[in-house]
């Protein structure tokens, strides 16, 4: 993410200048403009399939794309010209008839162009008594003490060529219940001259199989792999046993002369080994490195680095990462977009990377000696936090307008001793000796007090070009202009048993619902603080009257609330543990899966994608039973905006924010994806629950403790669009004040550490909330 102050951008700009042999002083007295730096170009590839399984590899110096299709694999690679074109080796048409249907998580070449692949699942060769797809295995049923047959197909392969099996075999657990496991394990396929070899890895872990994201190729029929959660391994394929490990970390690995280099996240440093040895030899610091981090060997022992903020480059015997591209304004740098791999090719890199739709965008970036270093134009926009809707938007702006560069500052960038007060008086302080921000993200900001003193600009004619949802503009309204407008909303919702939900709008009546039913689990038993988070947006308005004085009983009975359902998880929510994380991240799968599988009668969830939904929709779907509706304040719909921009009125810039705004505002940027909610452009909404930019063909599993599987895949669809006819009932928006809530979280500690009651914590509580309230 892009956290870089103006100052610390004038300084890597200056660098930057440094580093293409420009002469700052030269320029100042004749006026040339410094030329030189990175572009970025589509790779435009005929037959290329988005959707596909696609590898991007080097073949001794040729960029390589394998794509993996229903009919096998395809093979693109660049020419001399720089078109690409097929390639099909000798190889291929028995690898593609034998091998290419089995789920291949990783590949790499080594250096006489032969291809290696891992595959996950078990490519052993059948019993030939037994037929296909009729596997015969035998369990134990503890209930009847007898030995049953247990028939359990296959899916359905191939009519030539290997079967990718999966051994299934029928256990019985502890408390009587039956599954089927299927038996996985892990191989190498590999192309040794024209012929196709295979190789099981002997994994050592419990389960048997690791998950590879990277390969690496050793002499001596070595093969190093990164597996998820196992750290990096090298196996011997001549008998498939484990010969050394060299870390316990995931991450990429890459392979320079003699040397194996992993990214150690932890130390925050590139760590070398000798092939041969476990330990390391040196390390490379780099603080720069992240999960998503590629490591590309160079010549001369030199290394780049590609990451989400740029490409850097080490010097053999040198101490520092070189710059040579910053991500603002590529593609690179889009938060939608995940890095997946990167090449190099004579200071030409050709970058792999997925959009929000899982589809894969294939990015070359070279050196223009033509084009300017720096844009001719530049803005500043400012967010108290990292906000991804915010970057995506103004990174789509920038590589449709590569003239303008727009610096984003991040007010809490996680440095030590700055609070949240300290970045809004530094932001203020900037905005009254009108040196401010052109763009601004007023999510924590004071909105009311910069509308009341003419700090914001009307965005009334830029919102009348496009449909925008009537409830995120009418908070920023006032005498009749509009004074900002939230790209994103989330909506809280309460999904359950239609019994409970008949009488609950809101968390209070939730709580008194679970007193007249003590016995039952109502809602998951969860931490006070996650609780007053989820809840206390929604319930701040009551606290106080219209002269900022507490109202100490709407306080009480909210704490009285949460204390009910606060508490560690009991005996029945315990070993929750999801196989598969929700990309999204917003949602308690736990709390889900509680409901989904008769724990709990209802779960809360503040709810801001597609997949959210469809998740939420397919526990109603395996409870049996249930609804849904969003929490009431007052008795209207709530909701709660997010990525609320506002445009500095002082700006010297005004046109070209108020563009950039009406970007931002249009439906084909509000379709994206960018994690953070659900758009506020109606159009990009209804296309968003009508699926026309998901990906249908993906699929989510969710397994809890390998007993309670919930499959999410695309459907739903009268669900989907019941939510969105209840969307547009929503009224209310829940502006979140966090110092607010922060203060309560803190202050109420010893209320549910039993140690005083709520009336006690609230009357102590009183004279700062009130202080707070009035300023």
């Amino acid at each position: 993410m892009l956290k870089k102050s103006l100052v610390s951008l004038l300084i890597c700009s200056l660098m930057l200048l440094a580093a293409v042999g420009c002469n700052k002083e030269i320029e100042a007295t004749t006026g040339e403009v410094a030329m030189g730096r990175y572009i970025e170009e589509e790779v435009n590839i005929d037959g290329f399939m988005p959707e596909a399984i696609t590898f991007l590899v080097s073949n001794q110096g040729k960029p390589q794309i394998y794509q993996q299709t229903e009919k096998g694999f395809v093979i693109f690679e660049e020419q001399e010209d720089g078109n690409w074109g097929k390639v099909e080796p000798v190889w291929l048409e028995a690898f593609n008839k034998q091998d290419a249907y089995n789920w291949i998580s990783a590949m790499a070449v080594n250096e006489k162009g032969e291809p290696y692949f891992i595959a996950v699942g078990n490519l052993e060769e059948q019993d030939q008594n037994v037929a296909s797809g009729d596997m015969g295995t035998k369990a134990e049923n503890s209930d009847t003490g007898s030995t049953e047959e247990a028939n359990l197909g296959q899916a359905e392969q191939p009519e030539d060529g290997t079967e990718f099996k999966e051994e299934a075999v029928l256990i019985t657990n502890e408390d009587g219940t039956s599954e089927v496991v299927n038996h996985t394990y892990t191989y190498a396929i590999y192309v040794e001259g024209d012929a196709i070899k295979t190789c099981r890895l002997n994994i050592t872990e419990g389960l048997g199989y690791i998950i590879p994201s990277h390969v690496v190729i050793l002499p001596d029929n070595q093969l190093v792999v990164s597996g998820n959660m196992t750290g990096q391994k090298c196996y011997d394929l001549k008998t498939g046993n484990e010969v050394r490990k060299y870390s316990e970390a995931d991450g990429n690995i890459a392979q320079i002369n003699n040397k194996l280099y992993t990214i150690n996240l932890i130390d925050k440093q590139i760590d070398a080994y000798n092939e041969n040895a476990s330990q390391v030899d040196h390390f490379v610091p780099c603080e720069n490195i992240d999960e998503i981090s590629i490591l590309i060997p160079a010549e001369n022992n030199n290394m780049y680095l590609v990451t989400t903020n740029g490409i850097r480059h080490f010097a053999e015997g040198g101490s520092i990462w070189e710059e040579l591209m910053s991500s603002t304004g590529l593609s690179l740098g889009l938060p939608s977009y995940g890095l997946v791999n990167a090449i190099e090719k004579e200071g030409r890199f050709i970058v792999q990377m997925t959009n929000d739709q899982y589809q894969n965008v294939i990015k070359l970036y070279r050196y223009s000696e033509t084009t300017p270093t720096l844009p001719t134009i530049e803005l500043n926009a400012y967010t108290l936090e990292t906000n991804r809707t915010l970057q995506e938007a103004l990174t789509a702006y920038q590589l449709q307008h590569p003239e303008v560069r727009i610096n984003v500052q991040v007010g809490l960038t996680g440095e030590e001793g700055i609070t949240r007060e300290d970045a809004i008086k530094a932001l203020n302080t900037a905005i009254l000796a009108g040196e401010g921000p052109d763009i601004m993200v007023l999510d924590g900001l004071p909105i009311d007090t910069y509308m009341e003193k003419g700090v914001l600009a009307d965005l009334s004619e830029i919102k009348e070009k496009e449909q925008m949802f009537e409830f995120a503009t009418a908070p920023f309204q006032k005498d009749e202009q509009l004074y900002a407008l939230p790209l994103r909303f989330k909506v809280p919702t309460i999904w359950g048993d239609t019994q409970v939900l008949n009488e609950v709008n809101n968390l209070e009546e939730l709580g008194v619902y679970q007193k007249t039913h003590s016995k039952e689990m109502i809602l998951p038993k969860q931490g006070s603080e996650y609780l007053m988070n989820l809840f206390a947006g929604q319930m701040q308005k009551e606290w106080f009257n219209a002269q900022g004085e507490l109202q100490e009983e709407t306080l009480i009975q909210f704490l009285e609330a949460v204390k009910t359902f606060s508490g560690q998880q009991e005996e029945v929510s315990k070993g929750y543990n999801t196989m598969m994380k929700n990309q999204h991240e917003t949602i308690n799968t736990q709390n889900i899966f509680e409901y989904a599988f008769g724990k709990s009668h209802v779960f809360i969830e503040d709810v801001g994608s597609i997949l959210d939904l469809l998740i939420c929709n397919e526990a109603n779907k395996q409870k049996g039973e249930g609804s849904f509706k969003i929490v009431q304040q007052e008795e209207e719909c709530t909701y709660k905006p997010s990525s609320i921009i506002g445009l500095n009125a002082s700006s010297k810039n005004k046109i070209l924010t108020e563009e950039i705004m009406a970007f931002m505002l249009n439906e084909k940027v509000q379709l994206t994806d960018t994690l953070e909610g659900f758009p506020t452009h109606v159009g990009a909404f209804e296309k968003w629950i009508k699926g026309e930019t998901t990906n249908k063909n993906a699929s989510y599993m969710y397994s809890v403790d390998d007993y309670d599987i919930l499959v999410v895949e695309w459907g739903h669809e009268e669900a989907l669009q019941a939510f969105y006819e209840e969307v547009k009932q929503i009224k209310t928006a829940v502006l979140e004040d966090e110092a607010l809530i922060n203060l309560i979280v803190e202050g109420s500690k010893a209320y549910f550490e039993n140690k005083e009651s709520a009336q006690q914590v609230v009357e102590r509580l009183k004279p700062q909330l009130e202080l707070y309230s009035k300023e």
